[in-house]
């Protein structure tokens, strides 16, 4: 299904009977595709972070470079610049 920002998201499918460790289905740790990727890549844990790990540092490579880092099947990113904002805490409105 589409994420909040218009890319696929990964949604809490349950993994082996299992939900996210993080409770919230609309978003997915680090930890929670490390597990994942370990079950479904009969990996360790340690050798799964380190791919997922890997291919986070691809992709903030290819942005330092300015380029757009691009994992194909699963989305781009891009660095954008733009002017300054002021940020609001709607908290403590």
């Amino acid at each position: 299904s589409q994420g909040p920002h218009g890319g696929q998201r990964l949604d809490g499918e349950a993994v082996d009977g299992e939900g996210l460790e993080s409770g919230n289905e609309d978003t997915m740790r680090k930890s929670d595709l490390a597990v994942h990727v370990a079950r479904h890549a009969s990996l360790s844990k340690a050798r799964a972070v380190s791919a997922i790990n890997a291919v986070f540092e691809a992709v903030e490579d290819a942005l330092a470079k300015g380029d757009r880092g691009t994992v194909w099947g699963f989305g781009t990113f891009a660095t954008k610049s733009g002017p300054a904002r002021t940020a609001r805490n709607r908290r403590i409105e």
